[in-house]
């Protein structure tokens, strides 16, 4: 199994960054309440939210992944 961590990459990189979540969602032109729910982990980000997250960034998107592997049983 692999699990991704798209979450803990962005807030970093958003706070680095100085944003907020509505920063980014004005850049990214997703919603504010997608953004707050995808840093929750209460949703998961598409494909396309991830490339729009990325430009909102100004980052390549490889930066928001980081992967781990479980070992299945």
């Amino acid at each position: 199994e692999i699990s991704l961590g798209l979450v803990g990459s962005e807030m970093c990189i958003r706070d680095r960054k100085n944003m907020s979540q509505e920063d980014l969602a004005d850049v990214s032109g997703l919603a504010l309440s997608q953004i707050g729910r995808m840093e929750r982990g209460e949703i998961n980000a598409t494909l396309s939210s991830v490339f729009s997250i990325s430009r909102g960034l100004e980052i390549e998107v490889s930066t928001l992944f980081t992967f781990k592997l479980k070992k299945i049983n």
